[in-house]
């Protein structure tokens, strides 16, 4: 997205190019050239699938959370949809819950370094 014909020259539309593509024109520059990402590519995969529960959940008219469980069909839904769905809902929750584990076990092993660090520090206290 970059270049664009003058408002001034009749019947002109404003063409935007990226620096990659222009062949004319002032450029500024696109996504693409400057590598930029949307706020959900940048997401982890277990982000990304919490944030698929939470949208089937209300596909459901179930409350929103990976650890609020299963509820029933809603009225007037086909079982085929529920199913589906139900399905799509338990494969989302199993890999956020993965992620969240990973996430837990590093923070689980910072906390263990930082026990560490202070019994090192308390022992030098101790022995000045």
């Amino acid at each position: 997205m970059s270049s664009a014909k003058p408002a001034s020259v009749p019947g002109g539309v404003a063409v935007l190019l990226a620096v990659c593509c222009a062949v004319r024109g002032n450029v500024y520059a696109c996504r693409h050239c400057h590598k930029l990402a949307y706020s959900t590519q940048r997401k982890l995969a277990d982000d990304r699938a919490t944030n698929k529960v939470d949208r089937v959940r209300k596909w459901l008219d179930w409350d929103a959370g990976i650890l609020n469980g299963n509820d029933s069909k809603p009225k007037g839904m086909h079982w085929r949809t529920f199913a589906r769905l139900q399905a799509a809902h338990n494969a989302h929750v199993e890999q956020a819950m993965v992620g969240v584990t990973g996430k837990l076990g590093i923070a689980m092993a910072r906390l263990e370094g930082i026990k560490y660090n202070a019994a090192q520090f308390e022992a030098q206290v101790k022995a000045m």
